[in-house]
């Protein structure tokens, strides 16, 4: 019998572009509903402050910095709820470390920074020293940040990102751009009225309107931030039982949800890279910090469309096969139609959790639409996945085999048709799976579940450490590897294969054709012979302390017999009693002076040893400075 053609569609070759409401993983070939976090679980931080002022939130550690009223700076580490007082800056006063009506603050790696009346202070969040000040309209390298008369430094926002802190501004609703030191940069943006400026991916992001409808006019917008999935949430000074204050609006400005009833007015919210979200919410003149811990949940449906194209007018569809997942709860709807003209409307006829579908003869047409609804489940924590689509046409059917009287009568023939392609979907199934034998144990087509099995066929286990498409390209090349099993080579080789770039190996042998002294010395001081070498990470690889296990599980693998070897993670810089290879950590140039510019050595810290004789940080009167006329 003549074979049916088909066509196949993966969800790869979707566009994100057309499917707000699917979320399409192009590496692992699933499509599914889109899932956001929605915070549920409220936690209330308490300490032995009495009303916060404002918070700001580390992306580095589980930190939180807290201001309270009377201006005292408290440190909050989430992991063991303990909460630490610092002492030797805070309160209130104009002089350094002391606040006048403080506006914001945030964090940037180790340096607290906080916008109050006319400046902007920077305090190490390891010593808790003034490091800069942006005050009487300078920055901290004493440059004017605008030469206009009547000029008045007021910061009302700040925000980190990219390494660069963002100060908005009341004069002229202003943007200025400054790096890590308080050095002024620039303008981003002036004169135009703005709510506040989120961070997105490292990337600062000026919102200007933001549209809640069920929001009264008299409403206003205190605070706003991206999750990670560039949902956007608003908190407002505005709340009542049945909206709450908080409202999560997508990228088209409509609003998602109220995913839940914050009922206090919203001083500050911030959302993490966990997608925690932080609240500092008011009510009845009390402020209280509340963390919100995310759940995941899918979009209630979606759909996508399809349209196969068989370039045959009036073409009999044969049959539509889906690889799908449906877990317990969810639905799946596949609406197919056909029609030769293809922006013409169809009419569909539905199928339900179908995996296989048997297109009625009534489905005619060049073109095949194909429409498919996703349900989750009631609770939304499970969603359909579908990862393939395969559509059979002519049809071809074992009817063919039978005399022509089966034929004649359309009824009977089409329940015998129907009836017949059971059997042939069986038959053609085992062929496909017979003649598709090669791929199940190719390395690089197997399926995940049979590559502990092909590992075995070459006597090795796998190794759950590995990436799955680097012990794929491992056991396609193990043969070739094991000829090379305890060779230079061989190490080179599967070592760049794991790592992705390729290791220096030294032996000693290398050292002595240098110089004989040199040999010696390095002899003595690591302690290394002749039947030693040594394997050296070059200092762009992203590698951590699991992976560098790995890494020298696999030297001590495929080294050679009776031999020792050494992994190095070689450092990017130059320090006496580490390696230094040129062009590879190490760079030289030729040295130039820069006023303005300098590099603090490596492990040194900048600490203030001197506890008297210093205005506004070290002076007491009386007992170590005195005041002469």
């Amino acid at each position: 019998m003549k074979k049916t053609t088909f066509l196949i569609a993966y969800p790869s070759e979707l566009a994100d572009s057309e499917y707000k409401e699917i979320y399409i993983d192009r590496e692992n070939e699933k499509a599914k509903l889109v899932y956001a976090f929605r915070h549920f679980n409220e936690i209330e931080i308490e300490g032995e402050w009495k009303n916060i002022e404002t918070f700001t939130v580390s992306d580095t550690c589980p930190v939180i910095y807290l201001i309270d009223t009377e201006y005292r700076i408290y440190v909050y580490e989430l992991k063991n709820k303990k909460c630490k007082k610092i002492t030797n800056i805070g309160g209130k006063g104009r002089e350094a470390g002391k606040f006048e009506n403080i506006k914001d603050c945030t964090v940037l790696k180790n340096v607290f920074i906080v916008a109050d009346e006319n400046r902007v202070q920077a305090f190490s969040t390891v010593t808790w020293q003034v490091l800069w000040e942006i005050k009487n309209n300078r920055d901290s390298n004493n440059r004017l940040l605008s030469h206009e008369p009547g000029y008045l430094f007021n910061p009302k926002k700040i925000r980190v990102a990219g390494n660069y802190l963002y100060v908005y501004e009341d004069y002229r609703n202003r943007v200025l751009k400054f790096n890590p030191g308080g050095v002024f940069l620039g303008v981003v943006l002036e004169g135009e009225d703005i709510i506040d400026i989120p961070v997105y991916k490292d990337r600062i992001h000026i919102v200007k309107d933001v549209e809640i409808s069920t929001l009264p006019e008299t409403a206003n917008i205190t605070s706003i931030d991206f999750d990670n999935y560039k949902n956007l949430y608003a908190g407002t000074d505005y709340f009542d039982e049945d909206q709450g204050s908080i409202f999560v609006l997508n990228e088209e400005n409509r609003i998602l949800d109220n995913i839940f009833r914050y009922k206090k007015k919203v001083e500050k919210l911030i959302i993490d890279r966990k997608n925690n979200l932080y609240v500092l919410g008011e009510k009845d003149g009390k402020n209280s910090l509340s963390i919100f811990y995310p759940e995941k949940m899918y979009n209630q449906s979606g759909e996508i469309d399809l349209s196969f194209n068989s370039t045959i007018k009036d073409c009999q569809w044969h049959r539509l096969v889906l690889d799908l997942d449906i877990p317990e709860g969810t639905s799946l709807s596949i609406l197919i139609g056909a029609t030769n003209d293809e922006e013409e409307d169809v009419f569909y006829e539905s199928f339900q959790n179908a995996e296989d579908i048997y297109i009625p003869d009534s489905i005619k047409g060049q073109y095949l639409k194909v429409k498919i609804v996703f349900q989750s489940d009631s609770q939304r924590k499970r969603s359909p996945v579908l990862h393939s689509i395969k559509v059979y046409f002519s049809r071809r059917t074992y009817i063919e085999y039978l005399p022509a009287f089966y034929q004649d009568d359309p009824k009977s023939r089409d329940i015998l048709n129907r009836f017949l392609s059971i059997f042939q979907t069986f038959d053609e199934t085992i062929e496909r799976e017979i003649l598709d034998t090669p791929y199940l144990i190719d390395p690089i087509t197997a399926k995940p579940e049979f590559l502990e099995w092909l590992s075995l066929w070459m006597g090795i286990s796998r190794d759950e450490n590995w990436e799955i498409d680097k012990w794929r390209a491992f056991l396609k090349n193990a043969y070739e590897f094991y000829k090379k099993r305890g060779t230079r080579e061989g190490i080179v080789e599967i070592l760049s294969l794991y790592t992705g770039s390729k290791p220096i190996l030294v032996e000693p042998f290398q050292l002595k054709q240098c110089k004989a002294e040199l040999f010696e010395l390095y002899s003595q001081e690591k302690k290394i012979d002749e039947f030693s070498f040594c394997v050296f990470l070059k200092p762009d690889e992203k590698i951590d302390e699991k992976r560098l296990k790995i890494i020298k599980k696999i030297v001590d693998t495929w080294k050679p017999a009776y031999t020792q070897a050494k992994v190095v993670q070689m450092r990017n810089m130059i320090l006496l009693g580490t390696f230094v290879c040129l062009e590879i950590n190490s760079y030289l140039y030729k040295p130039h002076p820069a006023l303005g510019f300098a590099i603090v050595p490596i492990d040194t810290v900048l600490t203030d040893i001197e506890e008297n004789l210093q205005v506004e940080l070290h002076s007491r009167l009386g007992i170590d400075t005195q005041i002469k006329f």
